[in-house]
């Protein structure tokens, strides 16, 4: 495999394996996935690879794995301070515990994608509403698997 050469081409080719885990192939984006974070090492770029490592962990249903990766993923988004990728980062590891049973682990998760949803909603409703309602939406599931149903 040829490693991209600029961030168009990344890019591209992490759209290409998110195809690939959409059509049930995550076990080859994986194998793919591993040759770009051995080669990016602890550069910024890794924490896009870690995010789809988490997906398509999540999708073989290796939910420990996934949950490792999501938070390679949120250590490296958060130092970048990308909020948006940390909400949905937060968001997909929240997922991730609630499929593994970590219901009040996964409410924390979910509940800190809220507070930065909410703000960046205030700033572009139109982008952020959607996952802001889904979000929310995961909360409930979380509250109501918990025994919490009043909240939800």
């Amino acid at each position: 495999m040829r490693l991209p050469r600029s961030d168009e081409e990344f890019f591209a080719l992490l759209g290409q394996l998110e195809q690939e885990i959409q059509q049930g192939q995550a076990e080859v984006a994986l194998e793919t996935l591993g040759l770009l974070e051995r080669a990016l090492g602890d550069q910024p770029a890794a924490s896009f690879v870690y995010a789809l490592q988490g997906r398509a962990h999540q999708e073989r249903r290796r939910l420990a794995e996934s949950c490792e990766a999501y938070e390679q993923a949120l250590a490296g988004f958060r130092a970048l301070g990308a909020t948006p990728l940390v909400a949905t980062t937060l968001n997909n590891l929240g997922n991730a515990l609630s499929d593994r049973g970590r219901t009040a682990e996964a409410q924390e998760r979910y509940e800190e994608a809220l507070r930065l949803y909410r703000a960046l909603a205030e700033e572009d409703p139109r982008a952020f509403n959607p996952v802001l309602a889904s979000t929310l939406n995961n909360l409930g599931n979380a509250l109501r698997g918990r025994g919490r149903t009043a909240e939800a």
